[in-house]
């Protein structure tokens, strides 16, 4: 399953801007990283909460909430057998890595609120009108010796590099249900089976690259192509209203 995946669940969260919850998503991660533990525990209890009032499901998020699970594992017994000050073991920091660990989780639950409710490209529509914006706002002689040449399109760059996690997963998981069905993994050679996968998986990362690009090619792509973005509504201000009320005392 795709944790970063566009949810089908109609909700109020889906049907609101995609720079709202961007600035949103900023904010309360910056605020995950530096908050201190009754409010970390809040923001997490919130991220929560949020997915049960959305209606939002955290089945398809298994196997990377085990991966943060074993991340933190890792980092915990590395930083407490040899926390890098000349001691050999200290326990005592065992708290400031479960802490660590919480943040991550944190994080991600709020990653997975605004994956699942936000198509990539309208955020990407946000920057490419911006561009746009500039590109007129300047003389011709200036475009010419500017950054802001007819050729660049961050709005494009920005949709293709979020959309490197959700296809990432998802031609993983092809990739892996295809080699199980052909009986990879049942071999006493299981590391020599996950190298042939991972080799499987760089090939098709490189050909949809190469795809993405010829379709572009085919569709007529341009940085100047007329696009749509989405106005501010009452629940985008609220939302990041609401977000600043929550992490200023945090970041202040």
């Amino acid at each position: 399953m795709n944790p970063f995946s566009l949810s089908e669940t109609d909700n109020v969260l889906s049907k609101l801007s995609a720079l709202s919850k961007l600035i949103s998503l900023t904010l309360l991660s910056m605020a995950s990283m530096n908050a201190q533990l009754p409010e970390l525990i809040a923001l997490l209890v919130a991220s929560l909460l949020f997915h049960f009032i959305y209606r939002i499901k955290l089945a398809d998020s298994k196997k990377m909430l085990l991966f943060i699970l074993y991340i933190s594992i890792f980092t915990s017994i590395i930083g407490i057998i040899a926390p890098g000050d000349g001691r050999l073991f200290s326990i005592e920091l065992l708290p400031r890595f479960l802490t660590y660990s919480l943040r991550l989780y944190t994080v991600f639950f709020f990653s997975h609120l605004f994956y699942s409710t936000t198509k990539v490209s309208d955020l990407g529509n946000y920057m490419t009108r911006l561009a746009q914006k500039a590109r007129k706002d300047r003389s011709q002689s200036e475009l010419i010796n500017s950054k802001y040449s007819d050729s660049m399109d961050p709005g494009m760059a920005i949709s293709l590099t979020l959309l490197f996690l959700p296809r990432s997963f998802s031609t993983y998981e092809t990739i892996r249900e295809a080699a199980e069905i052909r009986g990879y993994g049942l071999k006493k050679h299981k590391i020599a089976d996950f190298l042939k996968i991972l080799e499987t998986f760089l090939i098709f990362s490189l050909r949809y690259a190469l795809k993405t690009s010829g379709a572009m090619k085919i569709r007529g792509y341009s940085p100047l192509r007329t696009v749509r973005v989405q106005k501010f509504k009452l629940g985008d201000y609220f939302l990041v209203i609401g977000s600043l009320i929550l992490v200023f005392p945090i970041l202040c």
